[in-house]
């Protein structure tokens, strides 16, 4: 990826030395730029209904927790669940509550917790039973994202042990984007957001030379970068800083771009039997409504990027042209499954699909709305016309969801708690 993110400064230097020359570049006429796509009929934002909505039922399962973001299952038969909370550190889920003692995870030390910015996301790494590793995404104290893998010693993760695998710079501190997954390809998948602001001011969503706006992916399988020495061969700061971003350098230029044109992909996951993967993308607040997307790439897709999926964000809000920003048209635009402006609501948390035979969700993927705490599917066949399905239950400022083994689902709310819901039991006739 890094040759990509510093091209820019190449061909500056191009057009400087061309400068001293002859050239009729100034007479040719201006590159005719390509027409805009027209976004199908079925892009519209999407019907939502309650048809096919079974009774569920709301149970609080936990208490106590700080910001929670992200709910992850041990590998092996443990089966624990791990809380990631905003404020830096992770704790196991214990009973009704955060596990006492020392936590799992915490890294309070180097996460800047404020607004949109902190511990933002977290996935246990293949080989666990053999190596246990786990990676985070974090906001560090000066702004940057930094995506980390640690070890965990006697059952908790050693702070020391981290090796880092992407720095970015970030220019605002919003739309950091968060959610880590690891693929059926065993490959580190991240989504980043724009970059901040409002509306994409910097158009680093398009830009191919910019990491953010983006989802990106890292080979597990490659061997470890060495870590930058102590101190260089005498001894001076500046060495040793040099050598520490010759290394960062060489990090991120091993992420691979997958797909782009994202305002902030607060959540991703896969489908454990297409393989797809889901992207939640967050719209704007309430006041400017814009345009909450659910997007899809299949699997066949993931295995040969070639060109990266384009969701059109800034070009495009939804289906809705954005003719004062740009658009990259190297291809066929990836247009939302669903979309929604939600009336009274903030933003969109997804979400996972649901495979379980007997669940009312099976085949289906969940989100819903983080303010309102509206929760619905979709069906992740591809259909159409897809219908968003109201499951007429709500959990107020939701931020992850877990699938249950009971056929139901976890959800997290930022206010610290952990509820779940299932399927209401009904009494068997006599």
């Amino acid at each position: 990826m890094r040759r990509a993110w510093t091209a820019l400064p190449v061909l500056a230097a191009m057009a400087i030395a061309g400068c001293g020359g002859t050239s009729t570049v100034a007479n040719e006429p201006p590159p005719v730029e390509p027409p805009r796509p027209t976004a199908p009929l079925n892009g519209r934002p999407s019907v939502r209904t309650d048809q096919g909505a079974q009774p569920l039922r709301r149970e609080t399962v936990a208490r106590g927790f700080v910001r929670p973001v992200a709910m992850l299952r041990e590998p092996g038969n443990s089966g624990r669940i791990l809380v990631v909370e905003q404020a830096g550190f992770a704790r196991w889920l214990d009973g009704d509550g955060p596990s006492a003692g020392t936590p799992f995870l915490d890294l309070r030390g180097q996460v800047e917790f404020k607004g949109e910015q902190g511990l933002l996301g977290a996935t246990f790494l293949p080989g666990y039973e053999r190596d246990p590793r786990i990676a985070v995404h974090y906001t560090d104290r000066d702004d940057r994202t930094r995506v980390v893998v640690y070890r965990i010693f006697d059952g908790r993760v050693n702070p020391f042990s981290g090796e880092e695998l992407l720095t970015i710079e970030q220019p605002y501190g919003n739309h950091n984007g968060g959610e880590l997954r690891v693929g059926p390809d065993r490959r580190l998948y991240v989504g980043m957001g724009d970059g901040g602001s409002a509306y994409d001011p910097r158009q680093n969503a398009q830009n191919l030379e910019s990491p953010l706006g983006k989802v990106l992916r890292y080979d597990l399988a490659q061997d470890p970068l060495p870590p930058a020495a102590l101190t260089g061969p005498d001894g001076t700061t500046d060495e040793l800083d040099a050598r520490i971003a010759a290394r960062t350098v060489a990090a991120n230029d091993r992420w691979e771009l997958v797909a782009y044109g994202l305002r902030d992909p607060w959540r991703l996951s896969f489908d454990a039997a297409s393989g797809d993967l889901w992207i939640a993308d967050t719209g704007l607040d309430r006041a400017q409504r814009q345009t909450q997307e659910v997007n899809r790439i299949p699997a066949e897709r993931l295995r040969e990027p070639r060109p990266p999926a384009n969701f059109g964000w800034a070009g495009f809000d939804g289906v809705r042209d954005q003719a004062n920003r740009d658009l990259t048209v190297e291809g066929p635009l990836s247009w939302p499954v669903a979309s929604f402006v939600p009336p009274g609501g903030c933003g969109i948390t997804g979400g996972v699909v649901v495979r379980q035979e007997r669940s009312p969700f099976d085949g289906r993927y969940l989100l819903g709305d983080q303010c309102s705490g509206q929760i619905w599917s979709v069906r992740t066949d591809g259909r159409l016309p897809l219908i968003m399905r109201n499951e007429r239950v709500r959990i107020r400022n939701l931020t992850a969801f877990l699938a249950d083994d009971d056929g139901g689902f976890l959800v997290s709310s930022g206010g610290g708690g952990i509820f779940r819901v299932t399927p209401e039991r009904r009494a068997t006739p006599r």
